[in-house]
């Protein structure tokens, strides 16, 4: 129990804590109009890091990619956001240099090429920032990924790009950071299908591989994902109706489920842990972070549905876990509006089944679905409908071989609503919202493992 009391301390530690290295104004101002990007920056400001840290700064790639579980546990954090630039990350900086990491991996720059920056810029603010940790933290290693070409660009942002890569690599010395050339490496895959799927937009579970290879010796530990993607006619014929009634500039789009999963099966397995399996909320969080000393695995895809979970059990399977706490139905109310919520009750508890089959010796959480605030203009119909099947699951699971657990009631407001000050746009969930949810984790030790049901299977 002592692990415990230790883990609920530190999560009480990072509620009243804020790291924001002095510079939150000018953050508020750069991260606040874009909700996914405010959302991570909530969470890194209430996580601070420790010293000695190997930290990846930068953008999407990096926010997209399982470092710690790459490289065998080694402590790594992760400070990527998808969409951020290198205009941005001087307003942060402080917040990771003040802390002394051992090493620092950036990399930004080619977002803002995407928005129109010239390669002159970027290396000015690129230089800002290893100026700034030389300032504040000059034992740490820096290290600056360079920038590779994607299909979204045009043939005049390409030319920036490799201006900025040259001039770069150029000033390395000069600046004391040693430029890793991440171009070379993946350029070709990316432009071949081999390392993306759509461009470069996200890298599948071979880019992921190919990039570790490269930056395993500045690391200091060896890389241990190893792509092993598989054709799944079932799995397109789900992909076929992922938007359902959605808009989808307002959705993650499949290609999203298809890398994420590449990258999931790449992982080595990470035996006798808990499974956190679910969608956005799921996803946009990192665990480790969240729960420190917990041997939490996070897998969850945003936009996924119960169909979509069920698909993907193979690979939950492979960790072999002690526990798998579930969180489904959100997408299915969201993309098909106007579905019996029974229907939805069903299909978890036909997931629920498929994970016992998939996982014998695991014991199944399932958690309420989260209601919506009214920012969000689904949550008129969408919190009855959740209400319904959450009133019906903790029925089910007094005859079924799950358990139930409510997260929803310390997140609502008085009106049964998603509480304002724990979500980003009226779904997804800040800093205040994910400690709610891991407090209630933490009652009754359901995150507790004792012994080991693989022993004898190993």
């Amino acid at each position: 129990m002592k692990k415990y009391f230790i883990v609920a301390m530190a999560i009480l530690a990072t509620l009243v804590s804020c790291n924001n290295g002095g510079d939150g104004a000018d953050l508020g101002n750069v991260y606040a109009d874009d909700p996914y990007m405010a959302g991570k920056l909530d969470m890194f400001n209430q996580t601070p890091l420790s010293y000695n840290d190997i930290v990846m700064f930068g953008d999407d790639w990096l926010d997209l990619g399982e470092w710690r579980a790459f490289f065998g546990g080694t402590k790594i954090s992760n400070r990527g956001i998808r969409g951020d630039k290198a205009a941005f990350l001087p307003a942060r900086t402080d917040s990771i240099a003040s802390k002394k990491p051992l090493k620092v991996f950036v990399s930004a720059g080619a977002n803002d090429i995407r928005g129109g920056a010239d390669a002159k810029t970027v290396q000015a603010d690129l230089r800002k920032v290893f100026a700034r940790f030389g300032k504040l933290s000059p034992k740490t290693a820096l290290y600056y990924l360079n920038c590779v070409p994607t299909a979204d660009m045009t043939p005049a942002q390409k030319d920036e790009l490799n201006k900025l890569n040259t001039a770069m690599a150029e000033g390395a010395a000069k600046g004391k950071y040693t430029c890793i050339d991440l171009c070379s490496a993946l350029a070709q895959g990316i432009a071949d299908g081999t390392y993306s799927w759509n461009g470069g937009k996200y890298l599948n579970g071979a880019g992921y591989e190919a990039y570790t290879k490269l930056i395993a010796e500045a690391v200091g530990s060896q890389a241990l994902n190893h792509a092993a993607d598989k054709e799944s006619e079932e799995i397109e014929k789900y992909l076929e109706g992922w938007y359902g009634s959605c808009d989808p500039a307002n959705c993650m789009p499949p290609d999203y489920y298809r890398h994420k999963l590449s990258v999931f099966r790449s992982l080595p397995a990470a035996y006798n842990g808990i499974v956190m399996l679910g969608n956005s909320l799921t996803d946009f969080v990192r665990w480790e972070d969240l729960l420190p000393g917990v041997n939490v695995i996070g897998r969850g895809i945003a936009g996924d549905m119960i169909e979509g979970m069920a698909l993907r059990l193979d690979e939950v399977a492979a960790q072999r876990p002690n526990k798998v706490f579930v969180m489904a139905g959100c997408n299915n109310l969201v993309k098909h509006p106007g579905i019996d919520p029974l229907a939805v009750l069903e299909k978890n508890l036909d997931l629920v089944r498929k994970i016992h089959s998939a996982c014998p010796l695991a014991t199944v959480y399932v958690q309420s679905i989260l209601p919506l605030n009214p920012l969000d203009p689904a949550c008129k119909e969408f919190n009855p409908a959740a209400d319904k099947i959450n009133a019906a699951l903790k029925e089910a699971a007094k005859t079924n071989d799950f358990i139930f657990i409510d997260v929803t009631t310390p997140l609502k407001d008085e009106n049964g609503d998603l509480r304002l000050e724990c979500t980003t746009d009226g779904c997804h969930l800040n800093a205040t919202g994910y400690f709610t949810w891991a407090t209630e984790l933490l009652q009754a030790s359901r995150l507790m493992i004792i012994g080991d049901p693989y022993q004898n299977a190993k």
